[in-house]
This record gives C-alpha cells, sequence and structure tokens, in this order.
C-alpha cells in the first residue's frame, strides 16, 4: 500500500516532508511584528551580495549561528550587529523573486535552520524592532 501511496506526488511530498521534519512549524515569537514566516523552516533563496556575488542562502547555515538576513543595508546602525559573537549578518537582495520573502525587511534564521521573526516592510521602525529581536534571541553583544 506504501509502495502505491508514494507514487501519488501529493502523498510522496506530504510524507517526506514529515519524515524529514521539513514541515515543522514552531509557534511565532509572541514579541515579534507577526509574519507568515515567524516559526517555519527556512528554505534556501538565491541572495545578491552587496558586491553583487550570487551565492545560495543554505551554506550560510553551515557555522551554527543565528543568521541575519538584512536586505535593507542603507540604513544607519547596522553595523551594530557585527560585534555578536553568535551571529552572522548578511546584507543582501533577493536575486529571484519570491513571493514568500517580497515583503520581508529583515528576517532571523535560528541555528536549526528555521525563522524566528521575519520584519515585514511596513514595519514603522524597523531598526527599533530589529535590535529588540536580536537582544531577544541571541542576548547582549558578547565580544
Amino acid at each position: 500500500m506504501l509502495a502505491k501511496l508514494i507514487q501519488i506526488p501529493e502523498a510522496n511530498y506530504q510524507i517526506a516532508a514529515q519524515v524529514s521534519a521539513m514541515d515543522v512549524h514552531y509557534a511565532p515569537d509572541a514579541e515579534a511584528p507577526p509574519h507568515p514566516l515567524n516559526g517555519k523552516r527556512f528554505k534556501d533563496l538565491s541572495l545578491k551580495l552587496k558586491d553583487g556575488q550570487l551565492i545560495n542562502a543554505y551554506p550560510l547555515l553551515h557555522k551554527g549561528t543565528f543568521l541575519l538576513l538584512h536586505f535593507h543595508s542603507n540604513e544607519q546602525n547596522s553595523d551594530q550587529w557585527e560585534s555578536y559573537n553568535n551571529l552572522q549578518v548578511v546584507h543582501a537582495s533577493l536575486a529571484e523573486a519570491d513571493a514568500d520573502w517580497n515583503d520581508v525587511h529583515t528576517a532571523l534564521i535560528r541555528p536549526d535552520g528555521h525563522i524566528a521573526w521575519a520584519i515585514p516592510l511596513s514595519d514603522p521602525n524597523p531598526m527599533q524592532t530589529i535590535n529588540e529581536g536580536i537582544t531577544r534571541w541571541c542576548g547582549d553583544i558578547t565580544v
């Protein structure tokens, strides 16, 4: 029966997602702005770095630290995040449009590959929201 079931693409996908735990969706951070990505598994994105280099995002998770994807690097005071030794900061843009990520200003990816929080472009004070989220998840600056 299972052999026949996995021949159905929808069933195969659902079984694979459950077995691999890729469909785990954690409760969102109650103190973060609401966003559909909060708590979901991070999917590999194609990113364009400030220097124009194209990279895939998944290899950035290999360090085992929090990953801050900051899509608006023209903002002041974003250098302060570099002081965290458990946080990797990447200033980039999406290399390809992605409906789930088009309205993301900044996102914090946990070391386990799940999205701690994503801040929408509509956030009235994104820098304050980012700083509060980093402190909540990564602690105080450690040098």
